[in-house]
């Protein structure tokens, strides 16, 4: 399957929500008692599975197909601490109970992949749940899914293909101008952000050194964190 054949099949999933009435697809008001149904059968949830399960598909297209990059569904515990706790990094590791077992769980399957990488797999990626030990922000949620990819490469190597990756995807939400419509708040920006990104060359880089100046020479010098390891940015300075 090509890319055109793969996106025909993304339009042919959108096209049952065409005239609907966006009214009928509102958010329910949160209701801690009626919850478990509206998830079932509620309109908008119901498209939201849709749209979830479309974002799945070009996941698993580009990198297994494209990429030829193998999928592996890892572990969700782990004894040990797999949240980023290095210096930048907002979240904390989640500590649960798992029967008698004093656990956590995984916020990243980096750990997991770096092993296969050396010995003998190229590329490896995953559509898994996060939880991350922070509070929800702008950058994102303390409980999502999100695709991740490790390659055996450079920086340099890796860049293009995750460019190229959020290119597809970008292009796969714009097949979908009905489930927009329905679902965003504002369609008319989520299509020009969507198109921007389609439309464009390649991303705009900057070196880090230069990011660090930015904002020291902006009055955001409390965002850069100066450490025995040399310098480094917080995850608002980053956003």
């Amino acid at each position: 399957m090509n890319t055109d054949q793969f996106l025909e099949k993304i339009i042919l999933s959108d096209k049952q929500f065409e005239g609907k009435n966006k009214k009928d697809y509102e958010i329910p008001e949160y209701n801690p008692s009626t919850h478990y149904l509206e998830i079932a059968n509620s309109k908008y949830y119901q498209t939201l599975v849709i749209l979830r399960n479309n974002i799945k598909q070009v996941c698993d297209f580009y990198w297994g197909d494209i990429q030829n990059a193998s999928n592996i569904d890892l572990f969700m515990l782990t004894p040990s601490v797999s949240s980023p706790m290095g210096p930048g990094s907002d979240s904390e590791a989640i500590q649960i109970k798992f029967g008698n077992l004093n656990t956590y769980l995984v916020d990243s399957s980096q750990f997991g992949f770096e092993p296969l990488l050396l010995n003998g797999f190229n590329k490896v990626y995953c559509y898994l749940p996060s939880m991350r030990g922070e509070n929800p922000d702008k950058r994102h949620l303390n409980q999502f899914y999100h695709c991740e990819a490790e390659i055996a490469g450079t920086l340099d190597d890796l860049i293009p293909l995750i460019e190229n990756f959020i290119k597809l995807l970008s292009q796969s939400m714009l097949s979908m101008p009905n489930i927009i419509n329905l679902l965003s708040i504002d369609p008319i920006k989520t299509k020009n952000y969507l198109q921007n990104i389609t439309s464009g060359d390649r991303f705009q880089e900057i070196e880090f050194s230069d990011a660090i100046d930015l904002l020291n020479n902006n009055g955001f010098s409390e965002m850069v964190n100066i450490t025995s390891h040399g310098s480094d940015i917080s995850s608002i300075g980053e956003f």
